[in-house]
């Protein structure tokens, strides 16, 4: 039997990605500072583009409890002529967008290339943030201070005004911070020099009573008093000399041997307001939202002189770019809007009463709500910070795994590890808590836990059986 070749034709789909598309979804998860480098270098290229005088109205969403049932549900109200005025559909008209990202215009490669060279501290210390903090709480901290580390690593942020906008105690955040300190590289998240070096020796087991005096009084070495340092720590010249050649070992500057991280102001993409009648109400930054205008009539003008197919051709691709450029823009401000109004709505708790109240929330959450794809709240969460009566925290930060409650919600697994250790720490010596007891008291505050949950998060605490416990807090007699 022999066989013949022959020609078939099939008919199949497939979703082509343009260079358009691809560079829609680039911007979706751009910085304020990246979407502003785009914007600008996409306004040289091209002549039917120019930049406004970024004057821009805030668009905004207004989000309120329901009478009587105290948050339970919301109504949203979005007011788009308040942004978009008459004409907005009109490309001549100018068009006013939030922009909060940083992008250079040669598109993502030469970026993508800047960050893949090596990463940044903060890059460096938010991967170690994970596995050294469970606790949800600590954890929107840890990411918020990793984000007021300057390039040499020092952190100079005011622990007193954190601790008041977040609803907690100082004590909590100092004892944070020296979690913190336990990162890579050694001395990161030091408020001064000293303690920068302090923390140095410590690793190496070399703080001693000599260091500890010689770092006390360091300052007389830029004062020439070399003598009355020797004097103060107990030293003679050899031993001096000694432990000077040992200070010169440490780095002063821990940060600098990362790669460099631009360090703008930071303008936050999103400002979330307390409006009078329990209202909050969430804005899109205009203060970082450059105005972008398309000339369609220096476009007539110009289509009009021009003779050759290939000049017309090219006057249309601009105009046609142009239209595209405002439409990608508006999508990515009414998604930034739509999303960080549903993080308020979900984390109202968080606002109203402090971090402790921070509640658990996924990807998959806040897109069902906001009605976009997982990807896009990804993208959208990614690098865009939102300013609220709290601070300004990335959006990213507020999401985090959860554990199933009774309520259907759940409770965020760093919350629950939270209220063990609390527990644990303020139960007595004559009333050690059992596991199964911890279990039902977090069923009672609406965590649905079961024992051999309460006993995995306990060990990952580290915190010892309530039969060891009971052993090393009885009484000495």
């Amino acid at each position: 039997m022999s066989t013949r070749p022959s020609l078939e034709l099939r008919q199949s789909q497939s979703l082509v990605m343009t260079q358009q598309l691809q560079q829609s979804i680039k911007m979706l998860q751009m910085s304020a500072i990246d979407l502003q480098e785009f914007v600008l270098t996409e306004v040289q290229r091209n002549p039917l583009l120019s930049l406004g005088d970024g004057d821009g109205e805030a668009r905004e969403t207004e989000w309120e409890a329901a009478p009587g049932e105290d948050g339970a549900t919301a109504q949203l109200d979005t007011n788009e002529e308040s942004w978009w005025g008459e004409g907005a559909e009109d490309h001549a008209a100018e068009r006013r967008y939030e922009i909060g990202s940083d992008f250079d215009g040669t598109a993502g490669d030469v970026i993508e290339q800047r960050y893949s060279e090596a990463p940044s501290l903060r890059e460096h210390v938010r991967a170690q943030i994970n596995p050294l903090i469970a606790d949800a709480a600590e954890r929107l901290i840890a990411l918020h201070l990793t984000d007021m580390l300057d390039d040499n690593g020092y952190l100079l942020e005011d622990t007193r005004g954190l601790a008041q906008a977040l609803g907690t105690d100082e004590a909590s955040i100092e004892r944070l911070i020296r979690r913190l300190q336990a990162c890579e590289p050694t001395g990161v998240f030091a408020r001064d020099l000293k303690e920068c070096l302090r923390l140095q020796l410590e690793e190496r087991h070399l703080l001693t009573p000599v260091t500890v005096a010689f770092l006390t009084h360091m300052h007389l070495l830029a004062e020439g008093e070399s003598k009355k340092l020797a004097k103060l720590c107990g030293m003679d010249d050899s031993g001096f000399q000694e432990t000077l050649a040992l200070i010169r070992t440490l780095n002063p500057k821990p940060g600098n041997r990362y790669g460099s991280e631009r360090v703008e102001t930071m303008i936050p993409d999103v400002l979330v307001k307390r409006g009078p009648d329990r209202q909050w109400r969430v804005e899109v930054n205009p203060d970082a939202l450059p105005k972008v205008l398309v000339n369609r009539q220096y476009h007539d003008v110009i289509h009009a002189k021009v003779t050759s197919r290939d000049d017309r051709k090219f006057v249309n691709e601009q105009l046609s770019h142009a239209n595209w450029l405002v439409k990608a823009l508006d999508q990515r401000a009414s998604n930034m809007l739509k999303v960080a109004t549903e993080i308020v709505r979900w984390q109202k708790d968080f606002l109203e009463r402090g971090i402790h109240y921070l509640k658990p929330m996924k990807l998959s959450d806040i897109a069902a709500a906001a009605q976009v794809h997982e990807s896009t709240v990804s993208r959208i969460s990614a690098q865009k910070y939102m300013a609220t009566p709290r601070g300004t925290f990335e959006m990213k930060y507020f999401f985090s795994t959860s554990v199933g409650g009774e309520d259907g919600e759940g409770s965020s697994n760093r919350v629950i590890m939270h209220e063990i250790k609390h527990m644990i720490a303020a139960e007595s010596p004559d009333d050690i808590l059992s596991d199964d007891t911890i279990a039902r008291i977090l069923k009672e505050r609406g965590m649905d836990v079961a024992r051999r949950t309460v006993v995995k998060y306990r060990q990952q605490l580290d915190i010892p059986s309530s039969v060891d416990r009971r052993k090393q807090k009885k009484p000495i007699n």
